[in-house]
């Protein structure tokens, strides 16, 4: 046999579980709460920076596509471009064209270069430390980018290349074909060159995270900037970047060096660059997890001090209970002393105060619980006495049913025992409720005997909903109706059928029983008296009072609620129309 655990390990253990539960449940829900938040807050703002990087990209690029627009549309180089390509002497030297091209560059960045290229392959270019590192016409020609340049057909094609100061560095490079400004015919190239700074200077003006890697990569895959120089001209990652072109601007979660990372991404519709931003995912709830070990830290003192404080409480609560537990046993054995002491529980203060006031008056006690225990004893026999009386009854006409049977009476012995049954389901103990089923089974047992009566004078129709037979609903509720129309709207009938139509049927979410006749009716005053119970007058003369249908309606009322009940109007059939609406799903006492 286990050994019962002391109400004060109980207490320590559940308010133990308690706390250590509610505060594991609440922490665990607010760290998955909060970092939901926290990632979803971030990455949203890395989007939108990264859109905000790509859209000054393409401002600063617009500028000097600008400019590139005005030298290529300029009629000095027009005139120039198309005399060469006629195989005309041109009316400008090189040097006239270079310093023109000088002259409408003057406010440009010093960090663009601006190169021409006519359809001989010579060069035109500002004068200035930065150029490009090739000169011959065969070296750009056969770039793998050339035949995009000519499918742009004089658009510009932004991408990444290398450049000349001092030494090659990285570079934009922006291209485009010189067309002929009323054929359209190809009439040179033109190319800027722009330093990797100028767009170093945006990435870094936008950027305020350095801990997250930034790519800038053209239409080819290849990484115009990145923030990592090393990478700079290399390809990037060619499945990311297929599936970068899906959709022009996204987040999507990729590892990266297989670590996860989110990757935030958004492609310009003018120049064809990407702006790439990747952010380590632990890098964004990296300050998350530093609150969340302050959280548990805290929380961990906080359990303590709640253990320390459970522990007090409940041997403040404890120790007395015990004291009383042992005093208790002594009166088992015949010590009765009220017992002193100082308390600080008021509720255990109450206690002792009740076993001082039982030990004071225990002589009286014991005769109540001896008074208590004949009344018991009284209640169990006149019980049984009761439950007597019907089994008697029972017994009695299942010995006529039989003797009946011998008789070969068996129309009377069937209404004996149908009698039987009937009395049997009113009487019987059990539940309030019963199925639909059942309640008709007891109407069509009292008809039964009520048609034995009445012959074929009484006409009962049904029309019931097969599907509303197995929901429960009150007992003994369809026979009172049925029986109140026979003996107080139809037995006073003369000369004619006795009509009575039930009707089951389903209302939304409830059940609607009408029982009409075609008895003598009420007038709208009976109908509004009828439904009011006279107790004086039940307890005189309760089987015919005419107030089945207000016991009826009190029952419904008790089991249902308020709400339900019994509604009286005229009938189609120009007697009285009863209606019962109960819920579906049985009711409030179920």
């Amino acid at each position: 046999m286990f050994r019962k655990t002391s109400i004060l390990s109980q207490l320590i253990i559940g308010f133990s579980l308690i706390i250590i539960l509610i505060l594991s449940i609440t922490s665990f829900f607010s760290y998955r709460y909060s970092s939901k938040v926290v990632v979803e807050n971030t990455t949203q703002y890395l989007l939108e920076s990264i859109v905000q990087m790509r859209g000054k990209t393409d401002v600063m690029l617009l500028e000097y596509d600008r400019l590139s627009q005005r030298v290529a549309f300029s009629p000095e180089i027009q005139q120039h471009f198309i005399s060469i390509k006629r195989g005309e002497s041109p009316a400008n030297s090189i040097a006239n064209v270079n310093r023109f091209v000088s002259d409408q560059s003057r406010y440009s960045s010093s960090n663009l270069a601006i190169h021409l290229v006519d359809i001989d392959g010579v060069f035109y270019s500002r004068n200035d430390s930065l150029s490009m590192v090739w000169k011959a016409e065969s070296e750009f020609r056969q770039m793998d980018w050339y035949p995009s340049l000519q499918q742009v057909n004089g658009k510009m094609l932004w991408l990444s290349g290398l450049a000349w100061r001092n030494g090659t560095i990285p570079a934009v490079i922006g291209a485009r074909q010189l067309n002929d400004w009323t054929t359209l015919e190809r009439i040179g190239d033109m190319f800027l060159i722009i330093s990797v700074d100028t767009l170093q200077r945006i990435i870094e003006e936008n950027s305020q995270n350095s801990s997250r890697i930034i790519h800038v990569v053209d239409y080819r895959g290849h990484i115009v900037y990145s923030t990592v120089a090393e990478e700079i001209g290399k390809p990037m990652d060619p499945e990311l970047f297929d599936h970068m072109q899906l959709q022009p601007t996204d987040l999507i979660n990729w590892n990266v060096n297989d670590v996860p990372a989110y990757v935030a991404y958004s492609t310009s519709s003018y120049s064809g660059l990407t702006v790439v931003a990747y952010t380590d995912a632990d890098a964004i709830v990296k300050e998350l997890k530093k609150n969340q070990n302050s959280i548990l830290i805290i929380g961990l003192f906080g359990i303590g001090a709640a253990l320390l404080l459970t522990t007090f409480f409940s041997w403040s609560v404890a120790k007395p209970i015990r004291y009383l537990a042992l005093r208790l046993n002594r009166v088992e054995r015949g010590v009765l002393y009220p017992l002193r002491g100082r308390l600080i529980n008021q509720e255990v203060a109450i206690l002792f105060s009740s076993y001082n006031s039982m030990v004071e008056h225990l002589d009286e006690t014991i005769r109540d619980l001896s008074s208590k225990q004949a009344s018991e004893k009284q209640a169990q026999i006149i019980a049984l006495k009761a439950q007597f009386r019907p089994h008697f009854l029972y017994n009695s006409l299942n010995m006529i049913y039989w003797t009946l049977m011998n008789d070969e009476q068996e129309k009377t012995a069937q209404m004996v025992l149908t009698l039987s049954d009937l009395m049997r389901y009113s009487i019987q103990p059990g539940s309030e409720l019963v199925t639909l089923q059942e309640d008709i089974d007891q109407l069509n047992r009292y008809l039964l005997l009520q048609q034995a009566r009445y012959g074929d004078k009484l006409q009962v129709k049904m029309e019931i909903d097969e599907e509303l037979l197995p929901c429960r609903i009150m007992k003994m509720l369809l026979q009172p109706l049925v029986e109140n129309a026979i003996a107080h709207g139809l037995e006073s009938v003369k000369g004619r059928l006795w009509l009575i139509h039930i009707e089951i049927k389903q209302t939304n979410d409830h059940i609607l029983l009408v029982v009409d006749d075609n008895g003598v009716g009420m007038t709208e005053d009976e109908m509004g008296k009828v439904l009011e119970i006279h107790t004086e007058v039940l307890e005189d003369n309760t089987m015919h009072s005419g107030l089945g249908l207000a016991n009826l309606h009190q029952r419904i009322g008790l089991v249902y609620g308020k709400d339900y009940g019994i509604q009286l109007s005229r009938s189609s059939l120009n007697g009285l129309r009863v209606e019962i609406i109960l819920p579906k799903n049985g009711g409030k006492n179920q």
